[in-house]
C-alpha cells in the first residue's frame, strides 16, 4: 500500500472516534430537550355549561391573613374605596412621614396585590378623613371632603379611570364635618351622606345623584354622630347605618335603614355591642353585609374582634371559628377581581411595619399531589403541604414552589378546574410561580426519575485534567492521525521535488534514444 494510503487510513478512525467522543452531550449536563415540560393551565376556569357556585353561607365563611401586598403605600388617615370598573382598590389621601402628620394627596391603586402610585394631572388637594365610596349609579369612585391644616372641607370629587375631576354640584354642597358616612341606596340608585360631627348647620342627611347634592328634611333620623359604619345594603334595599359616637361622647349600639328617602330603625334581638368605628361592606356573594370589629370606648379599651352578618332586618354572629385577631381596620372592601372582602389593617405612624392584610370569604379546598414520586416538597401561600395535602384558601393569587427531592426532576405540572398556575421560574429539579385560585381545584406535578450512574473503576477511573481514561486515548488517536495526515504530505511533495525531467522533455526534431 502507498505510504500516502496508510496514513490515510489511520486518520480517518481516529477522527470517526474523535467526532462520537464529542458530539454528543457531555456526561452528568442535561439536553436541551431534556426532561422539562412546558406548563399546562389545564381547564378552563369558567367551563361552558358549568353550573354557578351556590349562594355562599356565612357559616362556612372564613378569615385568613393575607401576604402584604407588594408596594404597599406608607400613608395613614387615609381613604380606600373599592374600585370595580377599573378593577381594582383605590387609596387616597392621608399623612406620610414619622411623627407628625404630614398631609398628602397621593393615589395609590391596587390590582391583583399589587399598589401602585399614579400620578393624575389634577387631585383633590391633600387631606385626611375623606368620606369615599363606589357611586354604582354614576360609574365613579365618589369623594367629599375631609380635614386639612385649615379645617374642614366639602368638596366633591369623582374618581374613575384613573383619573380625578371635580364635581362643582349645581345646587348647595353639605356642610364640612368629620367622620360621617357615604353609601349607595339601592331603592332610590343614589348615594346617601350622614353628616357627622361637628355640624353647626345643614347637618342631617343629603343624597347625590348625577352631580348636585340635595338636603333632605326628614322628621326621622338617627341622631348626630361621628366614626359610625354606613355601608350599601342590597338585600335590604337600602344603606345601612350602625354605631358611632355622638357629640357627647356617648357610644352608640343602633341600627337604621335607609330606604326610598327615609329612615328606620332596626330593632333586632340579637345585635353588636354598642361600638365606633366599626369596618362595615356590602358583600355581593354573601348578599349581606358584614361588620368586623370596632372599638367599644371612647378611649383606654381593647378593640373588639367578632363578625357580624346583617340580612333581611336581622344580625348574625359568625361562629365559624376562633377569630385569629385581624387588627383595628383602615377598611373593609370589595376586591373587585376575587370578590374577597379584604380588611386593610389601621396604622398609626409610618413606616408601617405592622400593616395587615385579611380576606373573609368563603374558603376552597385546593389539593396537591404528586404523580411519580411519593417524596416532593409542595408550598402553597406559604403553607408548606410535603408531598400532598389540602389547603383551604379563599380566592386571590399565591405563591406556588414545588421542589423535587434527590433523583428526581420536576416534570410538567398541571392545574384544574378553577386554577391557573403561571411560571416564574422553573428548572429541572424546582418549580416557582403562582397559583390563581378562583374555586376548588387540584395542582398535580409530575415528576420523572433519574437513574445514577454506578461509580468508574480501573482504568476508566484515571482522569486527567477532567478526562476519562477512554476519552484520553482518543485524543492520542485522534492526535495520531492528524499527525499522520500531515506527514504523508510532507514526504509527497519531497519526493516531486527530487523527480529527474522525463525523456518527452527532449529537444523537438530528435528521436528520444533507445531504451
Amino acid at each position: 500500500m502507498h505510504r500516502r494510503s496508510w496514513v490515510l487510513a489511520l486518520a480517518c478512525p481516529g477522527l470517526l472516534l474523535m467526532a462520537a467522543a464529542f458530539g454528543g452531550v457531555a456526561p452528568g449536563l442535561p439536553s436541551t430537550t431534556g426532561p422539562w415540560v412546558p406548563l399546562e393551565s389545564g381547564t378552563s376556569v369558567h367551563p361552558a355549561g358549568a353550573t354557578p357556585r351556590s349562594a355562599a353561607t356565612f357559616a362556612s365563611y372564613g378569615w385568613q391573613p393575607l401576604a402584604g401586598s407588594s408596594g404597599f403605600p406608607q400613608m395613614y388617615q387615609t381613604s380606600i374605596a373599592s374600585d370595580p370598573v377599573d378593577h381594582s382598590l383605590v387609596m387616597f389621601g392621608g399623612c406620610v412621614g414619622p411623627g407628625t402628620c404630614t398631609l398628602t394627596n397621593q393615589t395609590w391603586v391596587d390590582a391583583n396585590g399589587s399598589w401602585t402610585e399614579i400620578h393624575p394631572a389634577l387631585s383633590p388637594s391633600p387631606r385626611t378623613a375623606s368620606l369615599m365610596a363606589w357611586d354604582p349609579a354614576d360609574g365613579y369612585v365618589l369623594l367629599f371632603g375631609g380635614s386639612n391644616a385649615s379645617g374642614l372641607l366639602n368638596d366633591t370629587w369623582a374618581f374613575k379611570n384613573g383619573t380625578w375631576n371635580p364635581v362643582i354640584p349645581s345646587g348647595p354642597s353639605p356642610p364640612p364635618a368629620l367622620d360621617g358616612g357615604l353609601a349607595y341606596d339601592p331603592s332610590d340608585r343614589e348615594m346617601v351622606l350622614f353628616v357627622g360631627t361637628p355640624c353647626a348647620v345643614g347637618c342631617g342627611t343629603w343624597v347625590y345623584a348625577g352631580g348636585t347634592w340635595t338636603k333632605l328634611a326628614l322628621s326621622v333620623q338617627p341622631p348626630n354622630r361621628s366614626s359610625e359604619g354606613f355601608t350599601e345594603d342590597d338585600a335590604d334595599n337600602g344603606a345601612l347605618l350602625f354605631g358611632g359616637e355622638t357629640g357627647s361622647g356617648s357610644i352608640r349600639g343602633d341600627t337604621w335603614l335607609f330606604s326610598h328617602g327615609a329612615w328606620g330603625e332596626v330593632n333586632s334581638s340579637v345585635a353588636p355591642s354598642p361600638r365606633l368605628d366599626p369596618a362595615l361592606a356590602w358583600d355581593p356573594s354573601l348578599n349581606a353585609d358584614v361588620l368586623y370589629g370596632g372599638v367599644g370606648c371612647a378611649s383606654n379599651c381593647s378593640p373588639d374582634n367578632d363578625t357580624w352578618e346583617f340580612q333581611n332586618g336581622t344580625w348574625t354572629e359568625w361562629t365559624g371559628g376562633t377569630t385569629a385577631a385581624p387588627p383595628p381596620a383602615l377598611g373593609l372592601v370589595e376586591d373587585p377581581p376575587t370578590r374577597v372582602l379584604i380588611l386593610v389593617g389601621a396604622c398609626t405612624s409610618t413606616p408601617c411595619s405592622n400593616r395587615t392584610f385579611w380576606g373573609f370569604g368563603e374558603p376552597n379546598p385546593v389539593q396537591v399531589a404528586s404523580e411519580g414520586s411519593s417524596c416532593a416538597n409542595f408550598t402553597l401561600g406559604y403553607v408548606s403541604l410535603g408531598s400532598g395535602g389540602t389547603a383551604d384558601l379563599l380566592n386571590g393569587t399565591y405563591p406556588l414552589r414545588i421542589v423535587a427531592c434527590s433523583g428526581y426532576l420536576v416534570g410538567n405540572v398541571t392545574t384544574g378546574p378553577s386554577l391557573i398556575a403561571v411560571l416564574s421560574n422553573g428548572n429541572s429539579t424546582a418549580w416557582s410561580g403562582s397559583v390563581l385560585v378562583q374555586g376548588a381545584g387540584l395542582i398535580q406535578a409530575n415528576f420523572t426519575h433519574v437513574a445514577s450512574n454506578p461509580p468508574l473503576s480501573g482504568l476508566n477511573a484515571i482522569s486527567v485534567l477532567g478526562l476519562t481514561f477512554l476519552e484520553l486515548l482518543l485524543v492520542l488517536v485522534a492526535f495520531a492521525a492528524v499527525a499522520g495526515i500531515a506527514l504523508a504530505l510532507i514526504i509527497t511533495a519531497r519526493r516531486r521535488a527530487r523527480t529527474p525531467a522525463r525523456p518527452s522533455d527532449a529537444p523537438v526534431g530528435k528521436k528520444p534514444p533507445p531504451r
